[in-house]
């Protein structure tokens, strides 16, 4: 299965692109890809028909006069259309316009969703990309559970009980069913139906389950660093040496195998890395050797021209910079700052405890 997410604004672009850093944080079958381009050209106009859903409560704008579904599909299929999106897979356009029913989020029962990117602030408390990327997973899982549209929209749970099946007639509400990340008793016969339907593979299924706990232990990790402070602990594990957020619903920072093979060794080297100096002895060999292993390039002289490549202090300064945009994605601005690398009389560092580092080596 592949998922692909687009934003409608440029403000849109950034919350579907920090989304899709969050759902790629889960390791497993389903493939998710953020598409960056605006549609241009418009494509056939194919009409959906839906029976009268409710019109949901709450939001900071008014829902008159805004675009009715059929009308938002069409633009999604459109943006199909025009960046040429495989027809078997999911879409989902993140829009900066609201709906005419007020809803956070709909679809057509099957390929193409629309999610609204904003006011979470006010309903979560929290930045667009986390509840985003809990609705790309659920409308997912959903899609596979009810035959269509209409068999989705008559029979969402009109009280709200924790499920990612809660139609929450007051906005506010989607705050609980994000916090239990749950799938009810009734809705998974759904599910299994739907798997053996074919409408879903299990491991993807199963993927996207881990991905909506993984959320719901993020914001609870935001919720308790209100209260405590507490910093996430990073795990690094695996031959190429990935990192995860233990406490943070254990997602991985998406970091390239050039990011992390800067950070790693920023991680040993508690007093800093001078950017002047690091094509000089045993720096460059063991950042030879930590990005071999990271890599998987199996020839020194490829590792060492590579390396070479980026020993600048212009090209690591970018890399350092792509790094912390990473952290900043997974965590958001707060949160990140501390595992940031900072610069400190022309010296490279982080300066996180290193009591928070599990299987550094």
């Amino acid at each position: 299965m592949r998922i692909y997410l687009i934003g409608d604004t440029p403000e849109m672009e950034t919350v579907a692109e920090n989304a899709f850093a969050l759902l790629s944080g889960i390791d497993g079958p389903v493939e998710f890809a953020w598409v960056p381009q605006p549609p241009e050209e418009p494509a056939p106009s194919v009409f959906y028909k839906y029976s009268e859903p409710p019109v949901l409560k709450g939001g900071s704008g008014s829902h008159r006069g805004a675009p009715t579904w059929d009308s938002i599909l069409q633009d999604i299929r459109e943006m199909r259309w025009d960046l040429e999106i495989p027809p078997q897979t999911l879409l989902f356009n993140i829009s900066a316009s609201n709906n005419d029913r007020n809803w956070f989020s709909f679809g057509d029962g099957q390929l193409n969703h629309y999610i609204h990117g904003k006011d979470w602030e006010e309903f979560t408390g929290t930045a667009a990309d986390f509840p985003v990327a809990y609705l790309v997973a659920s409308h997912t899982l959903m899609a596979a559970m009810y035959a269509d549209n209409d068999d989705l929209v008559q029979n969402l749970h009109r009280t709200t009980i924790g499920c990612i099946s809660d139609l929450c007639l007051h906005k506010r509400d989607i705050t609980l069913k994000m916090r239990t990340a749950d799938v009810c008793p009734s809705c998974m016969k759904r599910l299994q139906t739907g798997i053996e339907n074919k409408r879903i593979l299990g491991s993807d299924a199963q993927h996207l389950l881990r991905i909506l706990e993984a959320i719901r232990g993020n914001l609870l990790y935001r919720t308790r660093f209100e209260l405590d402070r507490q910093l996430s602990r990073i795990l690094i594990q695996g031959y190429k040496q990935e990192l995860f957020l233990e406490d943070a619903g254990g997602i991985k920072v998406q970091l390239n195998p050039i990011q992390r093979t800067i950070y790693l060794t920023l991680l040993v080297h508690e007093e800093g890395i001078n950017p002047y100096a690091i094509d000089t002895e045993p720096l460059f060999s063991e950042l030879c050797e930590r990005y071999e292993r990271i890599s998987g390039i199996d020839n020194r002289d490829r590792i060492r021209e590579s390396v070479k490549s980026w020993a600048s202090p212009e090209t690591f300064n970018i890399h350092i910079s792509r790094l912390r945009s990473a952290f900043r994605r997974t965590l958001g601005d707060e949160l990140a700052e501390p595992y940031l690398p900072i610069t400190e009389e022309g010296i490279r560092k982080v300066t996180i405890d290193r009591g928070l580092i599990r299987g550094l080596n």
